[in-house]
């Protein structure tokens, strides 16, 4: 009897080991981490200009040293102006006897209408003198549109910074003659508050929702914020372009590290497996453990899951889990 007794509770206990499940489980909210994510960034110029002249010329003095700071409106190179000059008092000579001659034709025209009203002269006479006079003015804003014309030229044998910057290479020298549109020095703004890093799509949603953004470099820490993501993907890299302000002025060129932490939670990625050609997770729903599979995953990377926090994942045991357990829902 005592022999049946033991093999009957021996018989118990291992019905109750397999009834057992071969798994565990725990709520996202306590697998969950906030990792630090980064990704590599660097400053780059919102404002960089290569600079052209404007006119052709010798050019006579280039104040502008590479690496020299100047201000807005500041002198960086200057051409032999003597031509433009000539040319400008020319045009001011031309406006000048123009405007005389349309004095005169005014005085002359005034008497022809005094004369016409005592019926001394036409009609056709007092047309011919109007015509003459109209004739004039037409000549006279041509003259002025040469003065400026010519103004303009002789302004533009002067180089001036566009903006406050620091010149970054000089492309002549003095005593070249340089032609119009020919380019003579790349001109970079003297502060940069702007930062670019490639997201992978997965990252771009991420960095969206991050409370707090930083870049983080040999000068330290500085909190960014994102202006606007490209929507254009790099067909190689599947990356897009995302471009950020910096708090504080930056070095153009400095490298570093964008910096977050996600507010969406996420899974370390051993939680991931594969099951056919998808990459997923295994969670607990009615009582069974399901594939769910999470797109734009990527094997061997932590996952960020939209998922409620009380979704309740498979957690040791999850690798006995065959493709038939997923997709039946039976246990393994």
């Amino acid at each position: 009897m005592k022999l049946l007794a033991y093999l009957l509770l021996a018989l118990v206990a291992a019905s109750a080991i397999a009834a057992k499940p071969a798994y565990t489980s725990r709520p996202l909210s306590e697998l969950a981490i906030y990792p630090e994510q980064q990704v590599l960034a660097t400053v780059v110029s919102d404002r960089q200009a290569r600079l052209a002249a404007e006119v052709g010329g010798r050019l006579e003095s280039l104040p502008a040293e590479i690496g020299a700071s100047f201000k807005r409106g500041a002198v960086l190179a200057r051409l032999d102006a003597r031509q433009y000059q000539i040319e400008f008092k020319r045009a001011q000579a031309q406006l000048a006897l123009l405007q005389s001659r349309v004095r005169l034709s005014q005085l002359q025209l005034d008497q022809a209408r005094a004369l016409n009203q005592q019926a001394f002269i036409s009609a056709d006479a007092l047309r011919q003198r109007e015509t003459e006079r109209a004739v004039l003015d037409a000549e006279l804003r041509m003259a002025e549109q040469g003065v400026a014309s010519a103004k303009l030229a002789l302004d533009n044998t002067i180089l001036p910074a566009p903006f406050d910057g620091v010149v970054r290479e000089r492309l002549v020298s003095v005593g070249d003659t340089v032609a119009p549109g020919q380019a003579m020095l790349e001109f970079s703004a003297a502060s940069h508050r702007q930062i670019r890093a490639r997201l992978a799509a997965a990252e771009r949603g991420s960095v969206a929702g991050a409370g707090k953004l930083a870049f983080v470099s040999s000068n330290g820490r500085v909190p960014v914020k994102l202006l606007r993501v490209s929507p254009v993907l790099d067909a190689t890299a599947q990356t897009s372009d995302a471009i950020f302000e910096a708090a504080s002025a930056l070095p153009a060129g400095q490298a570093g590290s964008l910096r977050w932490h996600s507010s969406r939670p996420t899974l370390p990625a051993a939680y991931l497996q594969q099951r056919g050609k998808q990459l997923g997770i295994f969670v607990l729903e009615g009582g069974k453990p399901v594939f769910k599979p999470v797109p734009g995953a990527l094997a061997g990377r932590p996952v960020e899951l939209d998922w409620p926090l009380s979704t309740v994942i498979i957690d040791q045991g999850r690798h006995g889990l065959g493709v038939e357990a997923a997709r039946t829902g039976k246990q393994p």
